[in-house]
């Protein structure tokens, strides 16, 4: 099995289960077998999973006893270390996720995206700008940056309009995303930025510049995201080392 797709695999199972923690009432999961039964995916695959999250520090496996959840961190919303659907995170704040596309242009690249994704300066990618929603109200403004390298000659930028960058790539073949490298900032809302966001202009933003890997360390593409104050509530448990 390529390795890309074991780590998919492991990935789509640490999901369903941090799922699985923030419903389960009380303080310890199944065995490994059942778990490995209710989502359907290999023993190994479960192991591991839950691998990556007893070294996030999210549950506790003890030999012979089970594996235990950590009730604080059964508490948090939304993980500043995951990389989540913007959908998903708006909907488990406890609002009705729905997504606007704002545009999408051919053109060159800004220069610290062009470098992170190993191109040379003004090369050029299909820049998407989008805004998800909480209850009809601006959340999330989400730009993404894919180099036209990637895409056929005649590609229809229409297909970013209708599906999100992921799948996109998805349908032109490119194999997953695994991982991405996020830079975490605050900004001040600037006059575009501020109008999509329906915020005053000068407000303090939350901002992400993330580079989006494959499983084999090649960059693929760039997305900066911007957070309106109090809605999607980041948290992170931090081991003491």
């Amino acid at each position: 099995m390529k390795a890309a797709n074991v780590s998919s695999r492991v990935t789509e199972a640490r999901r369903r289960l941090e799922a699985l923690i923030r419903e389960t009432d009380g303080d310890r999961l199944p065995s490994e077998d059942a778990l490995a039964t209710q989502l359907g995916v290999s023993r190994p695959t479960v192991r591991a999973a839950l691998g990556e999250l007893e070294a996030a520090g999210y549950i506790q496996r003890r030999h012979g006893r089970g594996t235990f959840i950590n009730p604080v961190a059964a508490r948090i919303e939304a993980r500043l270390e995951l990389w989540e659907e913007f959908s998903a995170l708006v909907a488990r704040a406890g609002f009705a996720p729905s997504v606007r596309v704002l545009g999408t242009e051919r053109r060159a690249m800004p220069a610290d995206i062009a470098r992170a994704l190993g191109h040379e300066p003004g090369a050029e990618a299909w820049a998407v700008r989008r805004v998800f929603l909480a209850d009809g109200q601006p959340a999330i403004h989400c730009e993404d940056f894919v180099p036209c390298a990637l895409l056929p000659d005649d590609f229809d930028p229409a297909e970013l309009s209708r599906d999100d960058t992921f799948h996109v790539l998805a349908a032109h073949r490119h194999p997953p995303i695994d991982y991405a490298f996020s830079r975490v900032s605050a900004q001040l809302a600037q006059a575009r930025l501020a109008r999509d966001l329906d915020l005053a202009e000068g407000t303090p933003l939350l901002s992400f510049t993330s580079t989006a890997y494959r499983a084999d360390n090649r960059p693929v593409f760039a997305c900066v995201e911007h957070y309106r104050p109090g809605i999607v509530d980041f948290s992170l448990l931090r081991r003491h080392v």
